[in-house]
């Protein structure tokens, strides 16, 4: 075993605690076939149905990383039980409750885990009694009644909770005598009446069992199941409490992550519509300076357009781009002059030979004009 130390704590524990189970080495199947060699702790557990004690007989298996792995618990009835499929006891006998899936070493252990079992099987009974068969008669031995011809009556119900006792006094119990934790006996039968020569078999009386005769040592028992059934109880209220809280803290955290996203975007949106804003403002007060310009500029024309000089509202930022003006002005008006000159000669108002000597000055004109733009714009860096 790897983590031997604590697993001999813990049996020990159980040990002390339940006195009549008892540690052996035995091989457990798997349910792929695999077999290998595991400690198994048999013994009875005492569980308080309807007011009533009864000792089910339980087998565990400690697996190889037991306590850090949880054990493997089956209901092991006698000869004389019938096991009862449950919502914690499949048909095998396997034993599934939440204490077994939720197990975590150290705050779970095997003796907090008898005792839940012990409430657990309160409330629904693994196992139920065979129905008493009668047997043939022999001669009877010292102690046993000779009148009767079983010592418990059957009952109607034959879905007792606890098998009666065995056939054979002397036969060898699976399990620590039950009388030693009181166990419960259907009817109330007489003590042993003297023996007689010729009777029957019989059976040994058990006093019907009281809750004021129950053992002290099963007492504290029944007290630590108590205590831990309203401990677990307590501990899964609080963990299906606190599983809510995380839920709504990650609820109100993926709420707060997307509003600091939105508030981010908004950051973003209203940063650039301030510069926008900024933007928008500074054309404004661009145009209103040109507006200013304008206004000043019609007041020294007045209302006469004849008093405004064409060359004087045209001004050039350098004396370069003024030079550039005045050729192409002058470039385009040589081509309107040839154009017109063509409408002339079309129009039979001057004759060809006039025609072709003034477009051929113009022409030439035209050329050297167009040779120094190109020349000037390439000296502004114009395209």
């Amino acid at each position: 075993y790897r983590y031997s130390d604590d697993a001999i704590k813990d049996t020990l524990t159980v040990l002390r605690t339940f006195q009549n189970f008892r540690l052996d080495l035995s091989k457990y199947t798997y349910n792929d076939g695999r077999e290998s060699s595991l400690f198994c702790m048999d013994g009875t557990i005492p569980v308080v149905y309807k007011g009533t004690t009864y000792n089910i007989p339980i087998c565990i298996y400690l697996e190889k990383n037991y306590p850090h792995q949880s054990p493997i618990c089956f209901v092991r009835p006698t000869n004389y039980m019938i096991l009862k499929q449950t919502k914690i006891v499949n048909a095998d006998g396997k034993v599934s409750i939440s204490y077994l899936l939720d197990w975590r070493y150290p705050q779970s252990d095997l003796t907090t885990f008898l005792q839940v079992l012990c409430l657990q099987f309160a409330d629904e009974m693994p196992v139920y009694s065979k129905k008493a068969t009668s047997y043939p008669s022999q001669t009877s031995q010292p102690g046993y009644s000779s009148s009767l011809q079983s010592s418990y009556p059957r009952y109607s119900n034959p879905r007792q909770p606890y098998p009666p006792p065995n056939v054979n006094p002397n036969a060898n119990l699976p399990y620590p005598p039950t009388s030693s934790y009181g166990m419960p006996q259907p009817g109330n039968p007489s003590p042993y009446p003297p023996a007689s020569s010729t009777a029957s078999i019989s059976y040994p009386s058990f006093p019907s069992p009281r809750l004021g005769d129950i053992n002290p040592s099963n007492e504290q028992v029944m007290y630590q199941s108590l205590l831990t059934s309203v401990e677990e109880k307590l501990k899964r209220r609080l963990n299906e409490a606190l599983e809510e809280g995380k839920t709504e803290i990650e609820s109100q955290m993926h709420i707060e992550n997307e509003l600091k996203k939105s508030s981010t975007i908004l950051e973003d949106k209203l940063k650039r519509l301030k510069e926008e804003e900024d933007q928008v403002r500074a054309e404004i007060d661009t145009m209103s300076t040109k507006l200013s310009e304008l206004h000043q500029i019609e007041s020294r024309v007045g209302t006469d357009p004849s008093k405004l000089n064409i060359d004087d509202a045209i001004i050039t930022t350098a004396p370069l781009y003024t030079q550039i003006l005045n050729l192409h002005t002058e470039e385009c008006a040589i081509e309107d002059t040839i154009y017109y000159l063509g409408e002339a000669l079309r129009r039979e108002v001057i004759d060809l030979e006039i025609f072709l000597k003034h477009v051929r000055s113009l022409s030439r004109r035209q050329f050297m004009l167009k040779a120094l733009i190109r020349k000037a714009r390439a000296t502004a860096g114009l395209p």
